[in-house]
């Protein structure tokens, strides 16, 4: 890992650099904006970053480069948020460790406008990438829960590098955990966890609370965690008179290869 100082504006001959970045042989950070963080902070941008070490590898393995490129953002960035949470079992309620980019302020932003592509929404779909690791994943431990769904996920994908479909390679990593599920019918109970993840959900049975409901805002025996994610944002206009009663439909909009939630 490498610290630079990086250029200022007028200066176009010094190292250009963000908020972090990686390459094959690298992470590099900015001196100005790293200097007087705090560990927690430092460390969460790192484990993001390393995340993209592994992105690399295997894209690199199956006869690529990079991964951005390869698999587009939504899948190398909004992979690396959701393993940033995934790397320490620290971070959750440090005040620091969402200093620049955090985890927790990537999926409030998606619960706040979730009318968006979610093949193009990058940095945001972390939450979706968490949801398939809750749904999917076998390890069950704090902080790691559910990382096996990725490594599927990257396994097949370094096999596609010539054929990156990303839409096709989720579709078949949630068939390797479970062979009845689909793409399609994960993403629509997404949507509706998104809303009842802030209603009780006791009269359900188990299996449709857990399908409905996100671990990471549930308290962790001998960890002291307190996740909380915003309720979605649902905009609707409707007049009802006195005496009557009225019902909204909200559809989750869906196509072949791309999938959008209206909300």
């Amino acid at each position: 890992m490498t610290f630079w100082d990086c250029k200022e504006p007028a200066d176009e001959e010094a190292f250009d650099c963000d908020n972090g970045f990686a390459v094959l042989e690298q992470i590099i950070m900015p001196s100005p904006t790293y200097r007087a963080r705090s560990s927690s902070c430092i460390r969460m941008i790192v484990g993001h970053e390393l995340f993209h070490h592994v992105e690399f590898a295997y894209t690199n393995a199956g006869g690529g480069a990079g991964c951005g490129n390869t698999f587009g953002i939504t899948a190398c960035e909004g992979q690396a948020r959701a393993m940033q949470d995934k790397v320490y079992s620290d971070l959750d309620l440090s005040p620091g460790a969402s200093c620049i980019a955090g985890f927790q302020t990537e999926v409030n932003g998606y619960l706040g406008s979730p009318d968006r592509e979610l093949w193009s929404s990058g940095y945001a779909s972390a939450l979706f990438w968490t949801y398939l690791m809750e749904q999917y994943g076998t390890f069950n431990e704090e902080p790691y829960r559910g990382a096996d769904f990725i490594t599927a996920w990257w396994e097949l994908a370094e096999d596609r590098v010539a054929d990156p479909d990303v839409y096709g390679i989720t579709a078949d990593t949630i068939k390797l955990f479970e062979p009845k599920a689909t793409l399609l019918n994960t993403y629509h109970d997404f949507t509706i966890a998104n809303l009842l993840k802030n209603f009780s959900l006791l009269g359900l049975p188990a299996d449709a609370q857990a399908r409905y409901s996100y671990i990471d805002e549930k308290p962790h025996l001998n960890q002291n965690n307190t996740m909380t994610f915003n309720a979605v944002k649902m905009t609707a206009t409707a007049t009802v008179g006195a005496n009557q009663t009225g019902t909204l439909d909200f559809d989750a909009q869906n196509s072949a290869v791309t999938i959008c939630d209206s909300t």
